[in-house]
């Protein structure tokens, strides 16, 4: 019995009565598995490096949102807060010419949505222009046919101007008051475009913005003693990313507010 356990002992892997025969499949599996990178980034689990600088996006300021509800004809408020009731259709007009009458409800809706929903006031102008972008010329200038005699000295005008609304194959003449009420224009704003086509001069540019006063920008003096104030601090080169970025500098970590305005 002794002499058995030995002999086990000296020999423990030895051959046994049950034949083992390893499964051919299996190994193959395991020498054609993926090394672990490729099933990493299959699977997402490695972070690609993505940079941390904010992306601006001017279409959701809220100055711009202002201005563009104002242009559409919605409901806002401006800078101050104050509310900003939304465009709508004056009074009808007590003209010869029947505009309000000749031209159904329906037609008045479709054609101030369209209007408005253009959502741009240069390409409103150059909408209610004939010579721009859309070739309806719903403002056009006329020759002056026949003066009547008037007292006192003035300048005669040599042109007058027409107004009509078109809508597909539908179009009308209609006087300078129903233009403006059925796209809910002011006067001031026809009369600026019409100027500028007595003039020859191409559509007015919406010049809102492009200006040089800016009353929100910071000083440049102050910029500039910022940046020599930055400068004067102690900076160090980054220690990981150096091959990286070989010109950014970072500041020290010893700095603190007591070294600041000591």
């Amino acid at each position: 019995m002794a002499s058995e356990l030995s002999s086990n002992e000296s020999e423990p892997f030895q051959h046994s009565s049950s034949d083992f025969i390893p499964d051919s499949e299996s190994s193959e599996s395991d020498e054609e598995q993926p090394p672990l990178s490729n099933v990493a980034t299959t699977f997402g689990l490695v972070d690609n490096k993505k940079s941390k600088k904010r992306s601006s996006n001017p279409k959701f300021w809220m100055r711009n949102q202002r201005k563009l509800k104002r242009v559409k004809g919605e409901e806002c408020t401006n800078v101050k807060g104050n509310p900003v009731e939304r465009r709508s259709r004056e009074v009808p007009c007590q003209c010869s010419f029947k505009c309000f009458e000749c031209i159904s409800e329906e037609t008045l809706d479709e054609i101030f949505k369209s209007f408005c929903g253009i959502g741009d006031k240069e390409q409103q102008d150059y909408y209610l222009d004939k010579k721009k972008l859309f070739t309806c010329g719903l403002i056009q200038t006329i020759n002056v046919q026949r003066r009547r005699p008037k007292g006192g000295g003035g300048v005669l005008r040599s042109q007058t101007f027409s107004y009509k609304i078109k809508r597909g194959v539908f179009e009308k003449r209609v006087c300078k008051t129903a233009f403006m009420n059925f796209h809910a224009i002011t006067k001031s704003r026809v009369e600026r475009i019409a100027t500028h086509m007595a003039s020859n001069i191409v559509g007015p540019k919406y010049m809102r913005g492009r200006h040089e006063t800016r009353p929100n920008k910071i000083r440049d003096h102050i910029v500039k003693s910022i940046k020599e104030q930055n400068n004067s601090f102690p900076r160090r080169k980054t220690h990981y990313s150096r091959n990286d970025n070989i010109n950014r500098r970072y500041l020290s970590s010893e700095l603190n507010l007591r070294f600041i305005y000591g």
